[in-house]
Protein backbone atom coordinates (compact mmCIF):
# COMPACT_ATOMS: atom_id res chain seq x y z
CA UNK A 1 0.00 0.00 0.00
CA UNK A 2 3.00 2.36 0.26
CA UNK A 3 2.94 3.28 -3.46
CA UNK A 4 6.78 3.54 -3.44
CA UNK A 5 6.64 6.10 -0.60
CA UNK A 6 9.86 5.81 1.50
CA UNK A 7 9.11 4.11 4.81
CA UNK A 8 10.26 1.68 7.48
CA UNK A 9 6.96 -0.19 7.60
CA UNK A 10 7.62 -2.96 5.09
CA UNK A 11 11.02 -3.77 6.58
CA UNK A 12 9.42 -4.03 10.02
CA UNK A 13 6.57 -6.23 8.77
CA UNK A 14 9.04 -8.55 7.03
CA UNK A 15 11.05 -8.87 10.26
CA UNK A 16 7.95 -9.88 12.22
CA UNK A 17 6.94 -12.48 9.63
CA UNK A 18 10.50 -13.81 9.40
CA UNK A 19 10.34 -14.56 13.13
CA UNK A 20 7.56 -17.04 12.31
CA UNK A 21 9.41 -18.65 9.39
CA UNK A 22 9.13 -22.14 10.86
CA UNK A 23 5.38 -21.88 10.34
CA UNK A 24 5.06 -19.35 7.54
CA UNK A 25 6.24 -18.66 4.02
CA UNK A 26 5.25 -15.37 2.45
CA UNK A 27 5.11 -13.25 -0.70
CA UNK A 28 4.96 -9.46 -1.03
CA UNK A 29 2.55 -7.77 -3.44
CA UNK A 30 2.82 -4.10 -4.46
CA UNK A 31 -0.80 -3.19 -5.13
CA UNK A 32 -0.80 0.56 -5.67
CA UNK A 33 2.44 1.05 -7.63
CA UNK A 34 2.61 -2.23 -9.55
CA UNK A 35 -1.02 -3.36 -9.68
CA UNK A 36 -0.15 -6.62 -7.92
CA UNK A 37 -2.90 -8.30 -5.89
CA UNK A 38 -2.83 -11.70 -4.18
CA UNK A 39 -5.56 -14.20 -4.87
CA UNK A 40 -7.71 -15.73 -2.15
CA UNK A 41 -5.60 -18.89 -1.69
CA UNK A 42 -3.49 -17.61 1.21
CA UNK A 43 -4.26 -18.30 4.86
CA UNK A 44 -3.03 -14.99 6.29
CA UNK A 45 -2.82 -11.48 4.85
CA UNK A 46 -1.14 -8.34 6.20
CA UNK A 47 -2.25 -5.16 4.45
CA UNK A 48 0.17 -2.29 5.06
CA UNK A 49 -0.05 1.42 5.67
CA UNK A 50 0.53 4.01 3.00
CA UNK A 51 -0.03 7.62 1.95
CA UNK A 52 -3.07 9.33 0.51
CA UNK A 53 -6.75 10.09 0.97
CA UNK A 54 -8.68 6.87 1.81
CA UNK A 55 -11.84 8.26 0.24
CA UNK A 56 -10.30 8.78 -3.20
CA UNK A 57 -10.29 6.22 -6.02
CA UNK A 58 -6.96 5.53 -7.71
CA UNK A 59 -8.11 2.54 -9.76
CA UNK A 60 -7.06 -0.37 -7.53
CA UNK A 61 -9.78 -0.09 -4.90
CA UNK A 62 -12.42 -2.29 -6.57
CA UNK A 63 -9.99 -5.19 -6.90
CA UNK A 64 -8.93 -4.79 -3.28
CA UNK A 65 -12.52 -4.70 -2.07
CA UNK A 66 -13.36 -7.75 -4.21
CA UNK A 67 -10.58 -9.66 -2.45
CA UNK A 68 -11.84 -8.60 0.98
CA UNK A 69 -15.35 -9.71 0.04
CA UNK A 70 -14.08 -13.12 -1.09
CA UNK A 71 -12.13 -13.60 2.14
CA UNK A 72 -15.03 -12.43 4.30
CA UNK A 73 -17.52 -14.70 2.51
CA UNK A 74 -15.09 -17.62 2.72
CA UNK A 75 -15.04 -17.27 6.50
CA UNK A 76 -18.82 -17.35 6.66
CA UNK A 77 -19.01 -20.81 5.12
CA UNK A 78 -15.69 -22.58 5.80
CA UNK A 79 -14.14 -24.09 8.90
CA UNK A 80 -10.61 -23.19 7.81
CA UNK A 81 -10.57 -19.40 8.01
CA UNK A 82 -8.69 -16.59 6.29
CA UNK A 83 -6.94 -14.08 8.59
CA UNK A 84 -6.36 -10.42 7.70
CA UNK A 85 -4.51 -7.67 9.57
CA UNK A 86 -5.00 -4.07 8.40
CA UNK A 87 -2.52 -1.26 9.18
CA UNK A 88 -3.16 2.50 8.98
CA UNK A 89 -4.22 3.27 5.37
CA UNK A 90 -5.46 -0.30 5.00
CA UNK A 91 -7.41 0.10 8.24
CA UNK A 92 -9.10 3.13 6.73
CA UNK A 93 -9.82 1.24 3.50
CA UNK A 94 -11.26 -1.71 5.42
CA UNK A 95 -13.51 0.63 7.39
CA UNK A 96 -14.63 2.13 4.08
CA UNK A 97 -15.31 -1.37 2.72
CA UNK A 98 -17.40 -2.29 5.75
CA UNK A 99 -19.14 1.12 5.72
CA UNK A 100 -18.11 1.90 9.28
CA UNK A 101 -18.19 5.53 10.37
CA UNK A 102 -16.85 8.56 8.55
CA UNK A 103 -13.33 9.00 7.18
CA UNK A 104 -12.38 12.66 7.43
CA UNK A 105 -9.24 14.84 7.35
CA UNK A 106 -7.73 15.66 10.73
CA UNK A 107 -7.49 19.24 11.86
CA UNK A 108 -3.72 18.69 11.88
CA UNK A 109 -1.47 15.76 11.03
CA UNK A 110 -1.01 13.18 13.78
CA UNK A 111 2.65 12.22 13.89
CA UNK A 112 4.84 10.72 16.55
CA UNK A 113 4.44 8.53 19.60
CA UNK A 114 0.91 8.75 20.96
CA UNK A 115 -1.02 7.11 23.79
CA UNK A 116 -3.93 4.84 22.87
CA UNK A 117 -6.70 3.69 25.21
CA UNK A 118 -8.29 0.27 25.16
CA UNK A 119 -12.07 0.18 25.23
CA UNK A 120 -14.00 -2.23 27.46
CA UNK A 121 -13.89 -4.78 24.62
CA UNK A 122 -10.22 -4.08 23.97
CA UNK A 123 -9.28 -4.92 27.56
CA UNK A 124 -10.23 -8.56 26.93
CA UNK A 125 -9.14 -8.84 23.30
CA UNK A 126 -6.48 -11.55 22.91
CA UNK A 127 -4.48 -9.64 20.29
CA UNK A 128 -3.98 -6.77 22.76
CA UNK A 129 -3.36 -8.96 25.81
CA UNK A 130 0.35 -8.12 26.12
CA UNK A 131 -0.32 -4.39 26.45
CA UNK A 132 -1.48 -2.13 29.27
CA UNK A 133 -4.92 -0.50 29.07
CA UNK A 134 -3.19 2.71 27.98
CA UNK A 135 -0.16 2.17 25.76
CA UNK A 136 2.03 4.15 23.37
CA UNK A 137 2.10 3.63 19.61
CA UNK A 138 3.65 5.15 16.52
CA UNK A 139 1.02 7.27 14.79
CA UNK A 140 1.23 8.91 11.36
CA UNK A 141 -1.99 10.02 9.65
CA UNK A 142 -3.79 12.89 8.00
CA UNK A 143 -7.19 11.17 8.18
CA UNK A 144 -9.28 9.63 10.94
CA UNK A 145 -12.25 7.36 11.49
CA UNK A 146 -15.15 8.87 13.45
CA UNK A 147 -18.88 8.47 14.10
CA UNK A 148 -19.20 4.68 14.11
CA UNK A 149 -22.63 3.64 15.38
CA UNK A 150 -23.64 0.53 17.27
CA UNK A 151 -25.92 -0.31 14.37
CA UNK A 152 -22.97 -0.34 11.96
CA UNK A 153 -20.87 -2.47 14.30
CA UNK A 154 -23.66 -4.93 14.99
CA UNK A 155 -24.33 -5.39 11.29
CA UNK A 156 -21.03 -7.27 10.86
CA UNK A 157 -20.34 -8.18 14.49
CA UNK A 158 -17.42 -5.77 14.89
CA UNK A 159 -16.01 -4.15 18.03
CA UNK A 160 -14.04 -0.96 18.60
CA UNK A 161 -11.09 -2.04 20.75
CA UNK A 162 -8.96 1.13 20.94
CA UNK A 163 -9.58 4.87 20.89
CA UNK A 164 -7.40 7.93 20.53
CA UNK A 165 -6.04 9.51 23.70
CA UNK A 166 -8.38 11.66 25.77
CA UNK A 167 -8.08 15.37 25.01
CA UNK A 168 -10.31 17.17 27.55
CA UNK A 169 -8.93 20.58 26.52
CA UNK A 170 -10.49 20.24 23.03
CA UNK A 171 -13.94 19.58 21.60
CA UNK A 172 -12.64 17.12 19.00
CA UNK A 173 -14.00 13.57 18.91
CA UNK A 174 -11.67 10.73 19.78
CA UNK A 175 -10.73 8.86 16.62
CA UNK A 176 -11.09 5.08 16.41
CA UNK A 177 -7.64 3.49 16.66
CA UNK A 178 -8.34 -0.25 16.38
CA UNK A 179 -11.22 -2.48 15.35
CA UNK A 180 -11.88 -6.18 15.59
CA UNK A 181 -14.00 -6.65 12.48
CA UNK A 182 -14.42 -10.36 13.20
CA UNK A 183 -12.54 -13.20 14.87
CA UNK A 184 -10.24 -13.30 11.85
CA UNK A 185 -10.12 -9.63 10.69
CA UNK A 186 -8.30 -7.08 12.86
CA UNK A 187 -7.06 -3.56 12.11
CA UNK A 188 -5.17 -0.68 13.70
CA UNK A 189 -5.03 2.98 12.71
CA UNK A 190 -1.53 3.18 14.22
CA UNK A 191 1.64 1.30 13.23
CA UNK A 192 2.07 -1.83 15.38
CA UNK A 193 4.90 -3.02 13.15
CA UNK A 194 7.15 -0.23 14.50
CA UNK A 195 10.22 -1.14 16.58
CA UNK A 196 11.87 1.42 18.85
CA UNK A 197 15.58 0.72 18.28
CA UNK A 198 15.46 0.84 14.48
CA UNK A 199 13.13 3.86 14.54
CA UNK A 200 15.60 5.74 16.73
CA UNK A 201 18.29 5.02 14.17
CA UNK A 202 16.03 6.01 11.27
CA UNK A 203 14.69 9.22 12.81
CA UNK A 204 18.11 10.09 14.19
CA UNK A 205 19.45 10.70 10.69
CA UNK A 206 19.95 14.37 9.92
CA UNK A 207 17.82 14.14 6.79
CA UNK A 208 14.89 12.71 8.74
CA UNK A 209 15.33 15.18 11.60
CA UNK A 210 15.27 18.08 9.15
CA UNK A 211 12.21 16.74 7.29
CA UNK A 212 10.24 16.14 10.49
CA UNK A 213 11.10 19.45 12.15
CA UNK A 214 10.25 21.40 9.00
CA UNK A 215 6.91 19.63 8.59
CA UNK A 216 5.82 19.08 12.20
CA UNK A 217 8.05 21.28 14.35
CA UNK A 218 10.96 20.77 16.75
CA UNK A 219 8.68 19.94 19.68
CA UNK A 220 7.05 16.97 17.95
CA UNK A 221 10.43 15.65 16.84
CA UNK A 222 11.89 15.89 20.34
CA UNK A 223 8.79 14.25 21.84
CA UNK A 224 9.10 11.35 19.40
CA UNK A 225 12.76 10.77 20.27
CA UNK A 226 12.11 11.09 24.01
CA UNK A 227 9.34 8.48 23.92
CA UNK A 228 11.33 6.06 21.76
CA UNK A 229 14.22 6.28 24.22
CA UNK A 230 12.03 5.64 27.28
CA UNK A 231 11.14 1.95 27.80
CA UNK A 232 8.71 2.90 30.56
CA UNK A 233 6.60 4.87 28.09
CA UNK A 234 6.74 2.74 24.99
CA UNK A 235 7.35 -0.95 24.48
CA UNK A 236 7.82 -1.68 20.80
CA UNK A 237 10.74 -4.08 21.06
CA UNK A 238 8.76 -7.26 20.45
CA UNK A 239 5.90 -5.65 18.47
CA UNK A 240 3.37 -7.79 20.32
CA UNK A 241 0.17 -6.93 18.40
CA UNK A 242 1.02 -8.35 14.98
CA UNK A 243 3.08 -11.15 16.52
CA UNK A 244 0.16 -12.21 18.73
CA UNK A 245 -2.26 -11.98 15.80
CA UNK A 246 -0.01 -14.28 13.76
CA UNK A 247 0.45 -16.72 16.66
CA UNK A 248 -3.32 -17.02 17.11
CA UNK A 249 -3.91 -17.46 13.38
CA UNK A 250 -1.20 -20.10 13.05
CA UNK A 251 -2.48 -22.02 16.07
CA UNK A 252 -6.06 -22.05 14.80
CA UNK A 253 -5.00 -23.06 11.29
CA UNK A 254 -2.93 -25.90 12.70
CA UNK A 255 -5.86 -27.07 14.83
CA UNK A 256 -8.09 -27.30 11.75
CA UNK A 257 -5.37 -29.13 9.82
CA UNK A 258 -5.17 -31.88 12.46
CA UNK A 259 -8.92 -32.55 12.65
Amino acid sequence: MYNKFPNEGMRCIKEIVEEKKENLSYKIYDLRAEGQLPDDSYDIYISSGGPGDPSENEGWEDQYFDLLEKLWNHNLTNERKKYVFFICHSFQMASRFFKLGALSPRNSTAFGAMSVHKTKEGKTDPVLSALENIFYVIDSRDYQLLDITEEQLNRIGAQIVCLEKKRPHTTYQRAVMAIRYSEEFFGTQFHPEAEAASLLKFFGKEEQRKTITEKYGEEKYNNLIDVLEDPDRINLADRPIISTFLNIAIEKLQEVSTI
